[in-house]
């Protein structure tokens, strides 16, 4: 039961470091002629960019745990499927980012994927 509550947290982790990523870069506009320095300097400054990482090291953390507790053909899958839906989702409502009917045809192909990968 354990190793489920772990792979929960690290789903969670890991897209709370999309979020908090993409919340943290929305005000830099990074082109050909950004000077790379300067923005990296800024980035650097930004608490959302650190949050970010620190999720993802917390998510890698988890998931170097789930990986000695499942297989990997089955859980990378799994993992991956229950990120992609979650972020959808809270990017709809945090970001206001839009969920379109590909979008929700994708989430069902995944899902179906899952079911048929695990019969």
């Amino acid at each position: 039961m354990i190793k489920y509550i772990i792979l929960l947290f690290a789903v969670l982790a890991n897209v709370g470091a999309q979020l908090s990523l993409r919340f943290g870069m929305r005000d830099y506009n990074i082109n050909r002629n950004s000077k790379i320095f300067d923005t990296l300097f800024e980035m650097a400054k930004n608490w959302y960019i650190w949050q970010g990482l620190i999720l993802y090291g917390i998510g890698f953390s988890l998931y170097l745990y789930i990986l000695s507790k499942f297989e990997v053909s089955f859980i990378y899958p799994l993992l991956t499927a229950l990120i992609f839906i979650l972020l959808l989702v809270l990017s709809s409502l945090i970001l206001n980012e839009s969920i379109t009917v590909k979008k929700i045809i994708s989430i069902a192909v995944i899902i179906l994927g899952i079911y048929i990968a695990t019969l």
